[in-house]
């Protein structure tokens, strides 16, 4: 009987991991990282902070819609951290607020409040203007490598997106 519930359990976590949009079966690149998102971060006051702050600074505010358990959500917060032009553009241009959506019981008040950006899988990202008003969504699928040998987001496209939204 051990063995049976063992055996329905892995089989029931293998189907959520890849049911879940935007997402892939590729979970040791997420196990391995440390967490990226502060599943305990009250995301409403994060956002009105950014906000406030983004209008002192002249900064757009940026939304990252994502979870800890999510390899593409390790992927792009890489690359916004240690790419050096990406990592600059953000840091100029932009105050950034990491949405957890958990496994979709998060946040997702937010979520809706923007439109639902991780319809279309996550992460997913939100371009505000320091009054706090939407201006752009973006899903993250077309800013990854169109080479399909490389896996992750293109820096070159990350930054093109982030310069066409920026504030002139």
């Amino acid at each position: 009987m051990k063995i049976l519930s063992l055996l329905v359990t892995n089989c029931l976590l293998f189907l959520l991991l890849v049911s879940v949009p935007g997402c892939d079966s590729d979970s040791k690149h997420a196990v391995a990282k440390a967490d990226v998102y502060n599943e305990n971060a009250d995301a409403e006051a994060e956002i009105a902070s950014a906000i406030a702050k983004a209008g002192i600074e002249n900064k757009r505010v940026l939304l990252v819609f994502g979870a800890n358990w999510c390899p593409w959500c390790h992927r792009l917060h890489e690359l916004f951290t240690k790419h050096p032009d990406v990592k600059r553009a953000l840091s100029d241009n932009y105050i950034i607020v990491l949405v957890d959506l958990g496994r979709r019981d998060k946040n997702m008040d937010i979520d809706v409040r923007y439109g639902s950006p991780s319809k279309s899988g996550i992460p997913a990202l939100v371009v505000l203007d320091s009054d706090g008003a939407q201006i752009h969504t973006q899903e993250t699928g077309s800013l990854e490598y169109t080479d399909k040998e490389k896996k992750g987001h293109d820096p070159q496209i990350v930054l093109q997106f982030l310069n066409q939204w920026k504030i002139s």
